[in-house]
Parts: structure tokens; sequence; C-alpha cells
């Protein structure tokens, strides 16, 4: 899927199905390109080239900072990396709070986080969109993929997304489907979503793809059956009313369920 006016860093995939089981922030074989404001992929290699300059600048700031016996705290939360209880940077305090269900509402809070600049990192990707692809395994019953801004949370027993506010907020939820599809691939499938595209006039619009999936099987003559999955879709569009609560993170803190949903 590709989002024009969403940057990758707000956007996050949760999976959750009758059963109760859900698997939020979902990121194993789920890849996300960033896209410049034209919709060209950036540069990967010149990313990656920064990507390594930033990260010995971060290692010279840490050598500068801490002694080599440097472990970060995680401020109550459960630490990231395993074999280890530290949290040596803001990604690992964000991922420490993600795994217990806290909200990472302002990292000014952590001093990793103010070393790194991470709020200035994230704002300077405020114009860019973001492709996503990949594949995921789902329970054969009844549930929901949403692709949506922010952070999931739980709020009185409610799954929840929050927009802190140093998140980008001057993006929609404008999309253009690829492909989308269920188990293997056979000459002259026809995927009903592949190629579909959303222009969103409002920033508060939640898309609802209603999917109806039905196994298939093929049996060829000269080679083995084909065992697949074929779907039909419905689709729903709605305007979400944004709430604000206090009291869960310092500050006021915006909650949305706006977002796109198969």
């Amino acid at each position: 899927m590709t989002f024009p006016h969403a940057p990758c860093v707000l956007l996050n995939l949760d999976v959750m199905d009758a059963t109760g089981e859900q698997q939020v922030g979902l990121e194993h074989d789920i890849y996300k390109v960033r896209l410049d404001s034209r919709g060209s992929r950036i540069d990967t290699q010149r990313e990656t080239q920064r990507g390594h300059q930033k990260a010995k600048a971060l290692h010279s700031a840490l050598n500068n900072t801490v002694d080599a016996s440097y472990c970060g705290s995680c401020y109550g939360g459960t630490p990231p990396n395993p074999g280890s209880k530290c949290c040596n940077t803001c990604e690992d305090v964000r991922r420490a709070y993600t795994l217990v269900g806290w909200g990472f509402s302002n990292p000014d809070n952590f001093e990793q986080c103010v070393r790194e600049h991470w709020k200035e990192n994230i704002a300077k990707q405020a114009k860019e969109g973001c492709m996503m692809h990949g594949s995921l395994t789902v329970n054969k019953v009844a549930g929901n993929f949403h692709i949506m801004a922010g952070q999931s949370t739980l709020y009185n027993n409610m799954h929840i997304r929050a927009l802190y506010s140093y998140m980008p907020k001057n993006y929609d939820f404008s999309h253009t489907i690829n492909h989308l599809s269920f188990g293997n691939q056979y000459e002259s499938m026809v995927n009903p979503l592949d190629g579909a595209t959303k222009v969103a006039p409002l920033r508060d619009l939640r898309y609802q793809y209603f999917l109806k999936v039905v196994g298939t099987e093929i049996n060829y003559t000269s080679k083995p059956k084909l065992i697949t999955n074929q779907y039909s879709v419905t689709e729903h569009v709605k305007k979400m009313e944004s709430m604000f609560m206090s009291g869960i993170d310092a500050g006021k803190t915006q909650y949305m369920l706006v977002g796109v949903y198969g």
C-alpha cells in the first residue's frame, strides 16, 4: 500500500481477531519505504550512508557523555533487547514502553532521546509519504488488520491510537492498494482491491474494507492442485471525531481511530 501524504514514522500495522489474539505494531515481514513529497523513493543508499554517519555520531556522543559501563534506564518499561536490562537509545526506551502498553508521550523526558535529538529527527519526516509492503499470517477466524497513525495503547479496555504532540500532523489517509491477496496466486486470478485508490478530502477519515475470504481449490490435469483463497469486498468511509484525554500521560493527548481497515 502507498500513502503519499503520511510518513512512515507515523504509520503502524495492528492485527486482531475473534480469538482475542492481538499483534500490535507488527514489524515481522512488514517493510516501510520512505517516499519524498513527489512520491519517489528516498535514496536508500544515501540514507544508509547518513545512517552510518548518524550511528558514528551517536556512538561518539555516547563515548563523550557516558563511560563504557553505561546502562541506560528503561524507566520502568520492559527491556527490549534479549540478554540486556539496558535501554541505551531512544528507540530502546520507546520499545520498552510499547512492550508494557505505556504511552510514549514526551521523548524529552528521557535523556537518551534528548541526546539523540529524536523529536527533531521525527519532525524532518513530516512531509514524506510511505509505501508499506510485506506479508502477515492470520488465523482462519473473523478479525481485522488496520494501518493507523500513532501509537497503539489500551484505555478502559479499548484498543485505540494515540497521536502525541511531537508526531507529524499534516497528513491524510489517501492511499493506493497496490496489491492484496490471501494465499498463493494463480493465472487469471482477480484480486478486487489491486490498484484501488482513494483520495482523502479530510484528514479524519476511516476507510473500511469488509472482506469475505473463501477457500479455493484449483485442480490441474498436468500439475498438483493449488489450494488458495479468493475474496470479495465492500467499502465504507466514515469521518471520525477525535477526542482529547488527560491523565493518561502528561499533557493533552489526541486519540483517533482513523486509518485503513481490512
